[in-house]
């Protein structure tokens, strides 16, 4: 997958190499599997945790950004 040579602020990864390549300001690792070969119950368990993690951490950015003053 080709990504653009840019830093980005947050970089998510799920993968085992933390993909090295890619530029961030803030980086986190996510511990998650990948669900694209799972049944469909499975699938949906992994999707709404992803979702929550991904609310926890607009939820942290945000409250960086406020206390930079941003």
């Amino acid at each position: 997958m080709d990504v653009p040579d840019v830093e980005y602020d947050v970089a998510v990864t799920m993968c085992d190499t933390g993909c090295p390549g890619l530029k961030a300001k803030r980086r986190e690792e996510w511990n998650i599997p990948v669900p694209k070969w799972m049944p469909p119950d499975q699938f949906r368990a992994v999707r709404d945790q992803i979702g929550e993690k991904v609310k926890e951490l607009l939820a942290r950015v945000r409250s960086d950004s406020f206390a930079a003053g941003r």
